[in-house]
């Protein structure tokens, strides 16, 4: 299926920037296969902050929209030993940061550092398992996995555009329903 069709169906590319760019020394190690032209080591935040605006250009080629959600390469946060994540708070409505962990309260969460479960080699009863601890007996409303908030942050038919005042609206096209951006 065509990009647009997908967008025009409720679905988001996400941004994940051109080069996937990550940290290549790292304390757990095991990323000797990032290209040293690509480590965030080397990287600046306006130079990231510049190929995550080239990501959301090609996008809005492929599908027309212009809010997007980040996933953070790698989990990573930082370009050149300094964090890019209020440089990169104008480009997108929310980000997700690779944190295996449950939010006690979704409503306290910085929507740009969204923690998700980086899913690889798991389960389906294993994914079933995270999915029931963080939505189980005791859990309260606002208690639930971050990868469906994230997942239902980009997937809302009524984002606020990027080039906005922060307390605009954008009604989606497909409901009547808006929600604040501020």
């Amino acid at each position: 299926m065509l990009p647009r069709a997908l967008a025009a169906r409720g679905h988001e590319i996400g941004n994940h920037a051109i080069f996937h760019p990550c940290l290549r020394n790292v304390p757990q190690g095991g990323r000797d296969w990032v290209r040293p032209e690509y480590a965030l080591e080397s990287y600046t935040v306006p130079q990231m902050v510049d190929e995550l605006q080239a990501a959301n250009t090609t996008l809005l080629a492929l599908d027309g929209e212009t809010v997007r959600t980040l996933g953070y390469n790698c989990g990573d946060t930082t370009a050149g030993g300094h964090s890019y994540v209020d440089a990169a708070r104008p480009l997108f409505l929310a980000a997700r940061i690779g944190e295996d962990r449950i939010a006690a309260d979704v409503r306290a969460l910085d929507p740009m550092l969204v923690p998700s479960w980086m899913v690889q080699n798991v389960s389906g009863d294993e994914m079933i398992a995270f999915v029931k601890k963080a939505v189980g007996p005791g859990a309260s409303p606002s208690s639930c996995s971050t990868a469906s908030v994230a997942a239902t942050a980009s997937t809302s038919p009524a984002r606020p555009t990027n080039s906005s005042s922060p307390g605009s609206l954008r009604t989606g096209r497909r409901s009547g329903r808006t929600r604040s951006s501020g």
